[in-house]
């Protein structure tokens, strides 16, 4: 049964708190009479996105709320929601004016550029199912996050507010999905083990040999989820068919020798030589974005917190130790003491233990 349209000022009161008109003093009385004639369907799609846009900027969200009510006659709810999202991200990326400029020129809102936004996967939609998916993966936990673009940094997977590179609704979640899958497969198989900067660095134009490394990872890597998630791979290989150029003569022999299942992120190290020395270089659709600064930043922290971990826990057994000991001992001793030097093992957290300076077995 149809929920019944909310009154006039059942909305104001919301409004009122949303907006901060204590300190904004816009006029949400005439937007909450404006709303009131609408189905409750329509009005809390209207009410939802200014909630939700003013958790970005306050004038943005009134700004939507005054346009959207004569814009739900003539424009699909989803493309309004791509229209709200380019919005926020044009705030995000650039500021307030040019904002409210796209925000002003809804009807030039460029259909043909966002022509499958209607049909998009929205981030908040599709972030529950994806994160109970990437939970279901071996390896590292990680956590779902929305961000600019796709990208991991071993600690969670960020994707973009909406992913709509598709006509149809159910491809553009697939997308989503092979999107997050090659995501965890680069924890998952060794690709943020390196340091990306490092082996990059004495190549003419370091982008374009990272650019070229993490094309040979995606060619290694989705031959690893070809082994791991057959029916995936399916659908990733039938959305690239639609999306992306195929891969060149020189290309095809990379991925050829990159496709065994012992092949590592040492097979690649290996290629790029080779594949640097292509004029061009495959983008896949799916294949998101390396972020070289947030992985080392993240293996760091990582390093850092199970260095803390492993003193403590150090520390509890040499207190249970002690505990055993006599009493009174026949001579005085120095007490035992633990120590652990960290090593990152090409990516590898490694440590080496000793007690009283003599190394002891992990």
């Amino acid at each position: 049964m149809a929920l019944a349209p909310l009154t006039a000022a059942e909305m104001e009161a919301s409004l009122h708190i949303w907006l901060d008109t204590e300190f904004t003093f816009f006029k949400v009385e005439e937007l909450a009479v404006e709303l009131q004639p609408l189905a409750r369907d329509e009005q809390d799609f209207i009410l939802g996105w200014i909630r939700r846009i003013a958790s970005t900027h306050i004038t943005l969200a009134w700004q939507f709320g005054r346009r959207a009510p004569a814009l739900l006659p003539h424009m699909e709810l989803r493309l309004l929601e791509a229209w709200a999202l380019h919005t926020c991200d044009v705030f995000d990326r650039t500021g307030l004016q040019n904002a409210l400029r796209v925000m002003e020129q809804v009807d030039s809102f460029d259909v043909v550029q966002h022509k499958n936004d209607a049909a998009g996967a929205l981030f908040e939609e599709i972030s529950p199912v994806l994160g109970n998916f990437v939970c279901g993966l071996s390896g590292r936990r990680l956590r779902i996050e929305e961000g600019d673009a796709a990208w991991t940094d071993g600690e969670r997977i960020v994707l973009p507010p909406l992913i709509a590179a598709l006509p149809d609704q159910d491809d553009n979640f697939l997308l989503a999905k092979v999107m997050v899958a090659l995501l965890w497969a680069q924890t998952r198989f060794g690709t943020l083990r390196i340091d990306l900067v490092a082996v990059t660095a004495h190549y003419p134009d370091p982008e374009r040999a990272l650019n070229h490394l993490y094309a040979l990872e995606i060619l290694r890597l989705s031959a690893q989820i070809k082994r791991e998630l057959p029916g995936l791979h399916r659908e990733m290989t039938r959305l690239r068919s639609l999306l992306d150029a195929p891969l060149s003569p020189a290309w095809h022999v990379l991925e050829a020798r990159l496709a065994a299942s012992d092949a590592t992120v040492a097979d690649s190290l290996a290629l790029l030589d080779l594949a640097y020395a292509e004029a061009g270089c495959p983008h896949f659709s799916d294949q998101g974005c390396l972020r070289p600064d947030a992985i080392a930043a993240a293996r760091a922290a990582r390093i850092d917190k199970e260095k803390a971990r492993l003193r403590i826990k150090l520390a509890e057994l040499l207190a249970e130790q002690q505990a055993t000991q006599s009493e009174t001992p026949p001579a005085p001793e120095p007490a035992s003491e633990f120590d652990v030097t960290p090593r990152d093992e090409n990516g590898r957290l490694d440590f080496e233990i000793t007690l009283d300076d003599a190394p002891i077995a992990p």
